[in-house]
């Protein structure tokens, strides 16, 4: 067990406004291409990682309902990288 937590800034690609959280707290490092669930209980997929001069951000796509159904979003709305 780790007691790690690992902070993130969050940057949405769609579904942005006022109300979305704007932080991420998780004791797992996020990775592109698996999908995280925020604090309003919205799946997200996260399509990349920017470090910035004080935190790491990450870059999410559409919200869905379920994880999968996120990752599915995140593929229609071609926001993952190829490969």
């Amino acid at each position: 067990m780790t007691d790690k937590t690992y902070n993130y800034k969050l940057k949405y690609l769609a579904d942005s406004d006022d109300m979305q959280p704007k932080k991420h707290s998780t004791d797992l490092r996020a990775n592109v291409g698996e999908v995280i669930q925020i604090d309003n209980g919205d799946f997200h997929c996260v399509v990349k990682i920017n470090q910035l001069k004080t935190a790491a951000q990450l870059e999410l796509s559409k919200s869905g309902q379920t994880a999968d159904e996120a990752y599915l979003l995140a593929t229609q709305y071609e926001h993952l990288p190829e490969g």
